[in-house]
């Protein structure tokens, strides 16, 4: 089975060296079967550092109403229905060679999969790469533009996760 992880373009503001090095730990994790859901916030400290991005963004089902119902927002988070961004909002979705289909949190079974990625962004946030991980590994790029979607097929030979980055 494969689990597909949320996207992200950059975290703690600018600093994508601080980033990888928390990405590489976080990956650590994930690979020794460790999950905990991945979260992006802002931690500015200085003038050029801006505020609020990236953020996290969790899927939410529950009812709309204030004060938010937190059981089902923090069940969404613990199932991995969650991705951290600092602009571009990602579409994500593997599919089986049986067809069904999952999205970000969710566990799919096979070993010949398609996965399928846009991002929607706004005309100032750039979108012009994407990178696929299979394990932590890299094993896809690409050039995208927002709101283009691109299909790529995925060989798998043993469970583990699939990450999404768009730069």
């Amino acid at each position: 089975r494969i689990k597909l992880f949320g996207a992200t373009l950059q975290a703690n503001g600018a600093l994508l060296e601080e980033y990888q090095q928390v990405r590489a730990d976080w990956l650590s994790l994930s690979l020794q079967g460790e999950y905990r859901p991945a979260v992006a916030s802002s931690d500015s400290h200085q003038l050029r550092e801006p505020v609020a991005m990236p953020r996290s963004y969790v899927r939410y089902d529950g009812p709309l109403r204030h004060p938010i119902a937190t059981g089902p927002l923090f069940d969404a988070v613990r199932r991995g229905e969650i991705f951290g961004s600092s602009g571009p909002l990602p579409r994500l979705e593997l599919e089986n060679e049986a067809g069904q289909r999952a999205g970000i949190g969710a566990l799919l079974a096979g070993q010949r999969l398609t996965l399928r990625v846009s991002a929607q962004a706004a005309p100032w946030v750039d979108v012009k790469q994407v990178w696929v991980y299979l394990n932590g590994a890299v094993v896809k790029g690409a050039a995208i533009a927002a709101g283009e979607e691109l299909e790529m097929p995925l060989e798998v030979d043993r469970d583990g996760f699939v990450t999404v980055e768009f730069f």
